[in-house]
């Protein structure tokens, strides 16, 4: 009986541990299809490799996500996929993304903590490396998200509640940049910022769309058409360049723009947008579950020497 109460609570297994179920899923999968990936590499290439790479994550996290719910009896689409006003949330997502992106890229310019560089690439080569890139980002955006605030958050927060969860989360994800060559604790800091604000964009919109518009949008903006660091990394075939100047502190050295103290008001004015362009919609399942009080019944009032209303 107690060992029953560890792992099973009143609506069945404890929020914790579906967690866990459902990381561990996810780790055999991907590990799984890492391996069969780098068996492939040589055939296929490094570039359809790396490309393919996020999207095995994707597959992962969906793959988990779908075994979750048949293991809960719910739709595979209900972890943040599901609300209403998709469409619109996806496009202002990405819209949001690339004009914060971008108006952090003029501070930093007028400011003197960025010097802007010519072009690149040229002709073809700017469609070519702009379809890859964005195709890239497009499974960076969906397998971070989905692994970080999909099923995670929402299971989470129904055992203790949505904003303990998505700190949790969004300091998981922040430490997920530790590995990252050039990456410094501004960015980790501003890349958990970044899970709260994201998380913020769930709470608020009832899914994960505007997220996902928003993190494509601002990955390939920073990677390919600014060509600048992301998180300490710089991607081979991007359109423009330059490169940062003066203190770390505000042109996030070798982090990337999103290492500055300027990104982190950028940060705050992305919550801020999502709060007052995207239309608000209460999704229960990110609501905390609680045990609903028991009518009292006629045996329980005569033991408690009470009188019970019908």
């Amino acid at each position: 009986m107690k060992q029953q109460k560890i792992f099973i609570g009143p609506y069945g297994l404890r929020a914790g541990w579906r967690f866990l179920l459902f990381a561990m899923i996810v780790g055999i999968l991907l590990t799984v299809l890492s391996l069969s990936l780098g068996l492939a590499t040589p055939i296929i290439g490094n570039y359809a490799a790396n490309l393919l790479g996020n999207w095995c994550g994707v597959a992962a996290t969906l793959a988990a996500m779908w075994i979750m719910s048949r293991i809960e009896e719910k739709p595979v689409w209900n972890y943040g996929f599901a609300a209403p006003n998709r469409g619109r949330n996806l496009a202002s997502g990405a819209v949001a993304g690339f004009v914060a992106l971008s108006t952090l890229m003029g501070l930093l310019t007028v400011t003197g903590a960025f010097h802007p560089g010519p072009p690149v690439l040229h002709g073809a080569g700017i469609a070519r490396w702009g379809a890859y890139w964005a195709v890239f980002f497009v499974g960076v955006a969906l397998s971070e998200e989905s692994l970080m605030r999909s099923y995670p958050l929402f299971s989470l927060a129904q055992g203790i509640g949505f904003w303990p969860a998505a700190a949790i989360l969004s300091v998981l994800f922040g430490a997920g940049h530790l590995g990252n060559s050039g990456e410094e604790w501004a960015g980790i800091g501003n890349a958990v910022l970044a899970g709260l604000v994201f998380s913020f964009s769930l709470k608020w919109t009832g899914s994960l769309w505007w997220a996902i518009g928003c993190h494509m949008t601002w990955d390939w903006g920073e990677s390919f058409f600014y060509g600048v660091a992301d998180s300490g990394n710089i991607a081979h075939h991007h359109f423009l360049s330059g490169g940062p100047a003066g203190p770390g502190w505000l042109s996030g050295g070798t982090v990337g723009p999103e290492g500055s103290v300027v990104a982190t008001a950028i940060l705050l004015a992305l919550a801020a947008t999502v709060r007052l362009t995207a239309p608000h919609w209460e999704n229960p399942a990110l609501e905390r579950l609680r045990p609903v009080a028991r009518p009292l019944a006629v045996d329980d009032a005569q033991d408690s020497g009470g009188i019970a209303v019908a």
